[in-house]
């Protein structure tokens, strides 16, 4: 079976991309490891962290592309929520959240009758029946 040449292109730029992307993890990992009690520590966690998602943005990783790369961020000494929003930015994009739903798509907000509405309703539909 012939693959076809711009298959095979994409394919290779991708594993290029995934070379580059741990490449630049690994330099993260020897930067953030030296700084990790220093004052700046945060800051260039901040800077590696968007050169990361940067690379990212353009990457369409495998799933076990994504778990190397994930396990790989979990080892970063990342300040703060540095490290979660990296791994927000190779997650794939079915598993990142969702827009909530509006509250007439929310069925958990409908509320449900009491009993002394269950007891006012035959009341209230026969005076509706009634005048008409």
């Amino acid at each position: 079976m012939a693959v076809n040449s711009t298959m095979k292109g994409a394919a290779t730029s991708n594993k290029s991309g995934v070379r580059q992307l741990k490449a630049r993890m690994t330099g993260a990992q020897v930067v953030l490891r030296t700084c990790s009690s220093k004052p700046r520590h945060a800051a260039m966690s901040r800077i590696q962290a968007n050169a990361i998602i940067d690379m990212c943005e353009d990457l369409r990783l495998s799933p076990q592309e994504a778990l190397d790369v994930g396990l790989f961020i979990s080892e970063i000494p990342f300040a703060g929520d540095d490290g979660d929003a990296v791994l927000q930015a190779i997650a794939p994009k079915s598993l990142q959240a969702k827009k909530p739903r509006s509250d007439m798509q929310n069925y958990m907000t409908l509320s449900t009758p009491t009993r002394t509405k269950w007891a006012l309703l035959p009341h209230s539909f026969a005076r509706i029946c009634w005048t008409c």
